[in-house]
């Protein structure tokens, strides 16, 4: 809140005709907004530094301050208020506009040692999310902001449209004789299931980009078919769900996977229904969940197919795996391996002055982010049952795990200590009836025997509990 230094709307904001603008720049805006393809590119940050300085003010809320105002090319007009703050020193749009029309930058987030406020008025040292709190609070006593919770959810069901999505069994009659004409008609069940049109074989070797690949209204001869009600001509629907239709009920296929005249037995699927635990990494845990519980819901309240109202009995949410990203203090930017170097200790930003050195933090390991770790690398260095070991010893599977090289080295340390304690054990104890006593022949066994013994067996119950129970496998 404290960082905006200009604020941006788009070339469709209904503002820009209530204001008294000179005929120059209602010429400048119509240009910008005439371009067709700017909302497009403006996805793809293409149009972050088209805009039109407008010579007109916005107060700021609490600091009174006056910001400069501006039709800004990469602000969408169908997404939110079509009206955005202007932050530089936070944003990698704002920071690339700014530069391009000369606008301050402040940083007020210090991110260094810990994640503070700075240059926030009364918020300055206050931990982030404090800080926001207390600006908010601040908005509610001036009467001029609140706090709010805003929930979006896509349709990932038809909505991206690929050849490879699930066909929609139905077809539209193009008969003015059908009593159905333009109706959407249920293709026959004998018909089922419907098959995607074969695609040439050079297409398939010729591009590597999804967007250069057809949609099924591009195969006109399997589009046109018979209507299954007058045998007249039809169309088929050419709209695919996602392959997130068939990943939210394969669960009830596992147990009948063989099944070719039916998705599945219904006797056998309530046998075994529902899952005991679903383990899933927490992108999972709304879009996924939500399409799986409404289709067995649906089987079970409409269809009566199933006996169980809910898909899983239990919910393990993984943690995701981050690595070290770092990115440019000013644009936010993620940086490459070959923009960074390391001197006494310390990364710098190549070609940077020494005072703009990148800032370091843990994030999801993507490519945009250049801070994936290739296991085959890994494994090759350590060995497979290191890194294994690794992954399970780092974290508990629900919490986020740091990756960092330098822990792998202990993990391989601990395992040659346990091979060796397990080789010396089998050495020392291998011509004797050490173990026929331990299971047999309680009365002879020394103190430190039954030492040994109850440990071995507290242990046992331990790791047994950790896993099936607390599936705790880094305490094990």
């Amino acid at each position: 809140m404290f960082g905006v230094s200009f604020v941006g709307v788009s070339s469709q904001h209904p503002i820009l005709e209530q204001l008294n603008l000179s005929n120059e720049l209602r010429v400048a805006i119509k240009k910008l907004r005439d371009d067709s393809a700017l909302e497009a590119r403006a996805v793809h940050h293409h149009t972050t530094k088209d805009g039109v300085a407008l010579n007109v003010s916005v107060q700021h809320p609490i600091t009174k301050e006056l910001l400069p105002l501006y039709v800004c090319g990469y602000v969408v007009h169908d997404y939110g208020c079509a009206a955005v703050m202007g932050v530089p020193a936070h944003d990698e749009r704002d920071a690339l506009f700014a530069q391009q029309h000369a606008i301050p930058c402040k940083p007020v987030v210090l991110v260094d040692n810990d994640t503070v406020m700075a240059n926030s008025d009364f918020a300055s040292g206050m931990p982030v999310e404090q800080g926001a709190k207390a600006i908010v609070q601040r908005l509610k006593q001036e009467h001029v902001g609140d706090s709010t919770v805003s929930y979006k959810i896509r349709d990932w069901l038809v909505s991206r449209q690929r050849y490879w999505g699930a066909p929609i069994p139905v077809v539209y009659c193009q008969s003015s004789a059908c009593s159905h004409p333009d109706e959407p008609i249920a293709v026959p069940e004998n018909q089922l299931p419907v098959q995607l049109p074969p695609i040439p074989s050079e297409l398939w070797h010729s591009t590597t980009s999804t967007s250069a690949f057809p949609t099924l209204a591009d195969f006109p001869d399997w589009v046109t078919t018979t209507c299954p009600k007058c045998g007249g001509p039809a169309r088929r629907e050419t709209d695919t769900m996602d392959t997130f239709v068939d990943s939210s009920w394969y669960f009830l296929r596992y147990p009948d996977a063989r099944n070719d005249t039916k998705p599945f037995d219904k006797q056998l699927v309530n046998r075994m229904m529902p899952v005991d635990i679903y383990i899933g990494g927490i992108e999972h845990a709304v879009l996924h969940l939500l399409y799986s519980r409404f289709i067995t819901r649906f089987l079970h309240h409409h269809e009566k197919l199933l006996d169980h109202p809910e898909p899983f009995t239990r919910l393990l949410t993984q943690g995701m795996v981050q690595a070290a990203t770092y990115r440019d203090p000013i644009t936010k930017a993620a940086l490459r391996p070959e923009q960074l170097e390391e001197r006494d200790g310390q990364m710098y930003i190549v070609g940077a002055p020494t005072d703009r050195r990148p800032l370091l933090s843990y994030e999801k390991m993507s490519k945009s982010k250049f801070n994936g770790i290739d296991p085959v690398d890994i494994v090759d260095k350590y060995g497979a049952d290191t890194t294994r070991l690794f992954i399970l010893f780092k974290a508990p599977p629900e919490k986020v795990l740091l990756w960092d090289n330098a822990g792998i080295l202990g993990q391989r340390r601990w395992l040659n200590r346990l091979w060796g304690l397990a080789a010396g054990f089998v050495a020392k104890h291998s011509s004797s009836s050490f173990s026929s006593k331990m299971l047999h022949d309680h009365e002879t066994l020394t103190i430190n025997d039954k030492k040994l013994l109850a440990t071995t067996f507290e242990t046992i119950s331990l790791v047994t509990d950790d896993i099936a129970l607390r599936h705790s496998f880094n305490t094990v």
